[in-house]
């Protein structure tokens, strides 16, 4: 290589070196700004995360307290209903009762009508 050559070489060097450093700069920015971007994404997905792990708690406690005092009307409607049916279940009872009693009655009534 001539001295000339390389005086050409160096000043093309020169010449592309700030050019490869912006590039790299460039490149290392774009990364850094995307790193950036990533971290506060996972921050905001965490916080998001957060709040609806909350949301759903809060519902399902309203939930499970909603099932409790379900239950509990139930198990009051059904011993009121119990209660109830024991009750018409004794009047029909004394309804057979107050029936056969009516038709013996009427039976010897009926029996004194014929012996007359």
């Amino acid at each position: 290589m001539a001295s000339g050559e390389t005086v050409e070489w160096v000043i093309g060097l020169a010449g592309q070196v700030p050019l490869v450093g912006v590039f790299i700069w460039f490149t290392l920015r774009l990364l850094h700004l995307g790193q950036a971007e990533r971290e506060a994404g996972k921050d905001m997905s965490a916080r998001v995360m957060n709040e609806w792990r909350q949301y759903m708690l809060a519902r399902d406690t309203e939930w499970r307290q909603f099932l409790v005092d379900e239950r509990q009307a139930r198990s009051e409607s059904m011993g009121r209903l119990a209660e109830e049916m024991k009750s018409l279940a004794q009047a029909q009872v004394s309804l057979e009762k107050s029936l056969l009693s009516h038709d013996e009655l009427l039976k010897d009534l009926l029996e004194q009508q014929r012996r007359k």
